[in-house]
Formats: C-alpha cells, sequence, structure tokens
C-alpha cells in the first residue's frame, strides 16, 4: 500500500488502511513492480517510490509504503536512495508504530547475472533466489492473489508463462495440423514477458481447455529454435502445465523461396572479416537482408535495389563473435536464407 506520509517515523495504524492506495506488482512486464506502480510515466525521473536527482546521480526516495503479509501482519518500508550510479539501494524497514527498525542494503553488482535480487522482510536477509539469466527460457507461475483486505487473501494455480527478457517468441493461430506445421520465419520475434502467458488456455464455465490451432516457436538464448504445442492445463487444483516440445535449428541446409532470385551463394564460408552474398536477380527488385544470430535477433540489416543479372552484396562480419548466424534475404512476401559460420 502507498501510504499518505512521506515521513517514515510517522506512527501507521490499519484502521486508515481505507485511505491508503493499494498496488500490486504487474503481471505484464518485469518492469513495473508495486514500489513503482505509482511513478508518473511520463516523467523520466519519476521511480515512484522516489525522484531522480540529476547532480547527485542517484533516486532519492520520498514515499512510505506498508507491506501487508498474507497472515495479515504488517511491515513498513521506505527505499531512502538508490545510489553509486544506480547500484546500490539503501532502504528501511520497520513495524507501523517504528519498532524492530531495520537499515539494509542491496548491491545491484552482486545479481548482474540475474533478472532481480530479492530480500526477506521477515527474516531481514538478501536471498538468491534465481538461476543466471542465461539458464533459462521460461517461467512456469503460481500467481497468488493480493491481499487487498486484511483476514482474505486465496491461493490459486493460474497457470502464466512468462518468458525470459532475451527469449524470443513466435505466435502462430488458425493452424490445422499443429504437429505437422513448421513454417515459421525468422524475424519478427516477440520478448515482452507474457506473450504466452494465459492465451494458451481458457475456462468456459466448466473445465479448463487448451486454445486450438496455436503454435509457438521460440528463438532460444543458448541458440536454435523450438517448437511448443500446449496439450493440457489442469485447472486451478493444481496448476498442471503440459506441453510438447520440438528443437529445430532452420537455416542449417539453406532455404529459397524467393521467385525473382536465384543461384544465392555465400563465400568465403566459414570467414572472418567479411562475406559476400552472390546471387541472380531475374529482374529488379527490392531485397532485405539480415544477419541474425541463432536466437533471431537482428544484429545487422540492409535494403538493397537490385537489376536484372549477377549481384554481390558485402556482409561485414568483423564485428560478430565466432559462432552460427543465419542470413535471410526476403522481399516482403517471402524468404531465402543460408547459413554463416563466424571464426
Amino acid at each position: 500500500y502507498l501510504t499518505t506520509t512521506t515521513d517514515f517515523n510517522t506512527t501507521l495504524d490499519t484502521a486508515n488502511m481505507n485511505t491508503w492506495t493499494s498496488l500490486d506488482n504487474s503481471r505484464d512486464t518485469w518492469d513495473v513492480g508495486a514500489l513503482n506502480a505509482n511513478a508518473i510515466s511520463a516523467d523520466p525521473f519519476d521511480f515512484g517510490w522516489g525522484d531522480y536527482v540529476q547532480n547527485m546521480h542517484s533516486v532519492i526516495g520520498s514515499e512510505v509504503y506498508v507491506l501487508a503479509f498474507p497472515d495479515t501482519t504488517f511491515k513498513k518500508i521506505k527505499i531512502d536512495s538508490l545510489a553509486g550510479y544506480g547500484n546500490k539501494y539503501y532502504f528501511r524497514i520497520a513495524d507501523l508504530d517504528g519498532s524492530n527498525l531495520v537499515l539494509d542494503t542491496i548491491d545491484k553488482a552482486d545479481y548482474s547475472d540475474r533478472l532481480f535480487a530479492y530480500y526477506d522482510v521477515q527474516t531481514n536477509t538478501a536471498t538468491d533466489r534465481e538461476p543466471a539469466l542465461s539458464n533459462w527460457d521460461f517461467l512456469f507461475s503460481t500467481d497468488l492473489t493480493p491481499t487487498v483486505i486484511p483476514n482474505y487473501g486465496t491461493v490459486y494455480n493460474a497457470g502464466t508463462v512468462y518468458n525470459n527478457p532475451n527469449t524470443g517468441i513466435k505466435t502462430y493461430t488458425g493452424v490445422a495440423d499443429v504437429d505437422m506445421f513448421d513454417a515459421f520465419s525468422y524475424t519478427g520475434f516477440d520478448s515482452s514477458a507474457t506473450v504466452i502467458g494465459s492465451d494458451y488456455r481458457y475456462n468456459n464455465m466448466g473445465p479448463w481447455a487448451i486454445t486450438d490451432s496455436t503454435v509457438y516457436f521460440v528463438a532460444a538464448q543458448a541458440g536454435g529454435y523450438y517448437k511448443l504445442v500446449f496439450t493440457q492445463f489442469g485447472g486451478t487444483s493444481n496448476g498442471l502445465i503440459k506441453f510438447n516440445k520440438t528443437y529445430t535449428e532452420p537455416g542449417t541446409t539453406g532455404v529459397n523461396e524467393l521467385a525473382n532470385v536465384t543461384g544465392m551463394k555465400l563465400y568465403p564460408n566459414p570467414t572472418t572479416n567479411n562475406a559476400t552474398l552472390s546471387f541472380t536477380s531475374v529482374e529488379a527488385t527490392e531485397l532485405n537482408v539480415h544477419v541474425l544470430d541463432m536466437s533471431g535477433r537482428s544484429l545487422f540489416n540492409t535494403t538493397i535495389n537490385t537489376t536484372a543479372g549477377m549481384q554481390n552484396l558485402s556482409i561485414p562480419t568483423a564485428d560478430l563473435e565466432s559462432g552460427a548466424y543465419i542470413i535471410l534475404v526476403d522481399d516482403g512476401s517471402s524468404i531465402s536464407t543460408q547459413k554463416l559460420m563466424k571464426y
């Protein structure tokens, strides 16, 4: 809850809870938590719990919040600052009357490969709960109904699927045969937190069911792609989620669906500093050329207007790390791909 005072030393009473603003962590993005949900979005210096002061290179806290626990106990908290050029949080926690005061810090550098650092308010300890960001693609979550009023709060298995911000998802709906479908494109992956979310299942006043004819393709952090088809959701009784996962690595042999392009070659391959894409254009056309990593992220793109005949395009590769890449050419409606190795 966001209280009506900015003075942490003020004694608070739950009898005044009806004057406080209830806030929760966003369920749609990793970026909005309860303590900054009250920020003014049009003000880039407003963090909700405090404001960025330019000459101090710090966010200085101003708001006092109350944390309501499921057992209906309460603590108040104030983030005093995010200092050290945005690297360390300083905060204070106490009972509502100010007793049991704890001053503590969280250093972001200790969690540089995590989405979040965690702090247990009831034991006053920082905890490392997450695997490294590079080690997972999805979080299959059990959501909790927020404790909005005292003596009320229901835990239920919602089965929401969140994806890592470095993992891309492409969604195809209206697929006639989800088991056979694999004709996905190499661009346009979405890394929002709830690309899948709860869309894979629904409840129409009865048992939970899986959304028909929907296929998800995943650009994995470790490289390559895999296909997800959800097959079962157990509902609020157990939250069980079942799905079929099929690994694939498109572009290993090359694909050419361009009507006006023939004889596409990529050399030298493997390469070091530059590669040349050579092909014959049947007629004048506009082509988009992309260099993609194996998770589908575009690292280089350019648009060329060809004339009829042989074409040679130099592709810079000196700044690419060693590994595998996809060279994708599209004309707006179809594609051609080649796999490129960089030493």
